[in-house]
């Protein structure tokens, strides 16, 4: 994968995340594009779409918020949002470890 220039955010998404997990739009963009310490990782795709391109990103907001990020990475620095949420307690520690 190469980097990621563009999150593709459809209204459906965006709702999604707002109603469900509280984020917003933006948070998704400041984690990917605005932490320098974000890190994004391989996810196994799911059985009924195996040439889908599915990635995890940790990063933080600039209000200092943690997140993950689902993406399907479409290429040409696209990335397609599935979900965004708080990250749990051990993807906070896996974060902190990782940015030593």
């Amino acid at each position: 994968m190469k980097k990621i220039t563009r999150f593709i955010i459809p209204p459906d998404r965006a709702n999604h995340i707002a109603v469900k997990h509280s984020v917003t739009p933006e948070e998704v963009r400041q984690a990917a594009f605005d932490d320098p310490h974000h890190i994004i990782q391989r996810l196994k795709a799911a059985s009924s779409a195996p040439q889908e391109k599915v990635y995890r990103l940790l990063g933080r907001t600039e209000a200092g918020r943690y997140l993950t990020v689902i993406f399907i990475y479409k290429g040409r620095g696209r990335a397609y949002l599935v979900t965004a949420r708080n990250m749990t307690h051990a993807e906070r520690r896996y974060y902190h470890e990782k940015n030593r």
